[in-house]
């Protein structure tokens, strides 16, 4: 009983000291891998001790009837970071619904479920080209590096294809609903682009999560100003966006609620739904329908990660990448959306 309330309180101590803008971004990464040495127990990084399925905690993120991205936001190129793949008319608008995202990255003791519960073997998790291409040709059945990052339970999964992305959604959806977390008319899925950019820019439209100004003299997030070289726990900067949890929310309490949004910026680039295209496109009226999800075309990628600089890692940079790649720097996170 002694060593157990004491291994409470370290928790405890290191969860708060996490919350300080004081430290460093090594020292926020050597709690981190206490954290995990320990079992790290922060809400929304782990697992149900019961159920053993993921427990994602989920932002609310309000509805927007007339949203404007990229260039759009602002009426006119950024005059800093102007970039011709954000292009957006000023008076272009899109209709986005109100929906949840969850707080961190999906993790690797998250993405274990997937993989002991046999997510690689049940072929109705995959998109046929998902399964021509994991399960067909390469025979695979967990991420890339997996021996390595299984000993990082509380970084965000890495390697993982938009292909394994899309089936870990889809096999989410069919558990939390079996286990009643999630009723019917929910699903699990990716984000669209529009989603993710809307919640990483927070109410106020800023470049970073934080603002409109890069720090000088401190790391805000793992890039590479951080000087980290490789994914960090998740979660361990406090400089997010402000979602405020129920304030004339037009969703309902769920469990594991949050208004915090963590690592949008660097740690790792994270999958959308969305389909590439060269000018800012607007949104699909449903990107996770059997048909747009079908094929080989290129795939969103959002948030930059631990390689890379400040341009990269703003709220409205946008990538992709073919959904059959992987790499130690793709990583995806959850919506919760009613369908």
């Amino acid at each position: 009983p002694v060593a157990i309330a004491l291994l409470r309180r370290t928790r405890g101590w290191l969860k708060r000291f996490l919350a300080s803008k004081q430290l460093e971004a090594r020292e926020r990464v050597e709690i981190g891998n206490v954290l995990n040495g320990i079992g790290d127990d922060r809400s929304g990084v782990g697992v149900d001790k019961d159920t053993k399925l993921p427990a994602m905690a989920w932002v609310p993120i309000p509805g927007n009837p007339a949203l404007k991205l990229g260039d759009g936001l602002r009426g006119e190129p950024d005059p800093e970071f102007a970039e011709q793949n954000e292009r957006w008319e000023s008076k272009a608008t899109l209709t986005v619904e109100a929906f949840y995202l969850s707080s961190y990255p999906v993790t690797v003791a998250q993405y274990r479920a997937f993989v002991e519960d046999g997510g690689y073997e049940q072929r109705s998790w995959w998109t046929q080209a998902g399964w021509s291409e994991v399960r067909e040709k390469q025979k695979r059945s967990v991420p890339e590096d997996w021996d390595e990052q299984a000993r990082l339970a509380n970084h965000p999964v890495t390697g993982v294809s938009w292909h394994e992305a899309v089936a870990y959604s889809r096999w989410l959806t069919a558990r939390l609903r079996e286990s009643g977390q999630l009723k019917e008319g929910w699903i699990i899925r990716l984000p669209m682009e529009a989603e993710w950019e809307w919640a990483a820019r927070g109410p106020k439209g800023t470049r970073w999560p934080w603002g409109d100004e890069w720090p000088k003299d401190a790391a805000y997030c793992n890039n590479r100003d951080a000087d980290i070289g490789r994914t960090s726990a998740v979660g361990l900067f406090p400089w997010v966006s402000d979602w405020l949890v129920g304030k004339e929310s037009e969703l309902p309490s769920i469990p594991l609620q949050t208004d915090r949004l963590h690592d949008q910026s660097g740690n790792v680039w994270e999958w959308c739904a969305t389909k590439w295209q060269g000018e800012y496109p607007l949104p699909n009226p449903n990107e996770w329908s059997d048909t747009y999800l079908s094929g080989d075309a290129r795939r969103v990628l959002r948030g930059g990660s631990w390689g890379y600089g400040a341009r990269v890692v703003r709220a409205a940079c946008r990538s992709r990448d073919v959904p059959g790649i992987r790499f130690g720097i793709l990583g995806f996170r959850c919506a919760r959306v009613h369908s």
